[in-house]
C-alpha cells in the first residue's frame, strides 16, 4: 500500500470525525433552548398537576427558596431542601415543599404541595433508592395519596407509624421506608408558615 495514500485516508477520516463532532455541537447548541423551554414548560405542568384543584399565575420555578440551613422540627429525622410558593395574582393559594429523609438504603425525596390552610394537596416521590419491589410500592400504591386532603401538623402523633404510636400502618415489610416517608411529609409540613392567631 502507498504511504501517501494511508496519510490521505487517514487525514480524510480525522477530518470526518472533526466536521461530525462540530456539526453535533452545533445541534446540541440549536436545540438547547427548545429542550429548557420543553423542561420548564413540563415542570410547571408536573407543579400543576400535584397541587390541582389549585390554580396558579406565577412561575415558581423563579421563586424557588433554599430550605437547608432551616433547623429541623425537635424529633424528626429529615431535611427541607426548597419551597416554590403557588401565586393566584398577589395572593399565594399553595406552597410546594421538597423534604429529604433517609430510607433503609438511601433518601428518599418528596415534593408535596400543601393549600394556604395548611391541608396536603399532592404528595410525589421525587426520589428514592429502596429495595427493589419495597421502595417502590412509595409509587406505585396509594399508601401516600392516603394523606391528599388532610391536614399535617408536625406535632400531631397520629401522623406516626403505628408500631411508633400513631396511627399510620406501614408499607408490609418496609419499616424504615414508610417512617422515612412520613418523616419527610411532615418536615415539609414544617415548612409552611404559621397562621397568625
Amino acid at each position: 500500500m502507498n504511504p501517501e495514500g494511508g496519510r490521505t485516508a487517514a487525514t480524510a477520516l480525522a477530518l470526518a470525525v472533526l466536521v461530525l463532532a462540530v456539526l453535533v455541537l452545533a445541534l446540541q447548541w440549536l436545540l438547547a433552548d427548545a429542550i429548557d423551554k420543553r423542561q420548564r414548560r413540563q415542570a410547571l405542568r408536573d407543579l400543576a398537576a400535584l397541587a390541582a384543584p389549585v390554580v396558579f399565575d406565577n412561575d415558581p420555578l423563579t421563586e424557588v427558596t433554599d430550605l437547608r440551613s432551616r433547623a429541623r422540627p425537635p424529633g424528626l429525622d429529615a431535611t427541607l431542601l426548597q419551597s416554590m410558593p403557588l401565586r393566584d395574582g398577589d395572593r399565594q393559594v399553595a406552597l410546594v415543599v421538597d423534604a429529604r429523609a433517609r430510607g433503609y438504603l438511601d433518601a428518599i425525596t418528596l415534593r408535596v404541595a400543601f393549600a394556604s390552610g395548611g391541608r396536603v394537596l399532592g404528595l410525589r416521590v421525587l426520589e428514592q433508592r429502596e429495595t427493589a419491589g419495597l421502595g417502590d410500592r412509595l409509587v406505585s400504591t396509594d399508601w401516600l395519596t392516603r394523606f391528599v386532603g388532610s391536614k399535617a401538623p408536625v406535632d400531631e402523633p397520629r401522623w406516626r407509624l403505628r408500631r411508633d404510636g400513631g396511627e399510620v400502618d406501614q408499607l408490609t415489610g418496609a419499616t424504615v421506608t414508610s417512617r422515612a416517608a412520613l418523616q419527610a411529609l411532615l418536615v415539609a409540613a414544617s415548612a409552611q408558615p404559621t397562621p397568625a392567631p
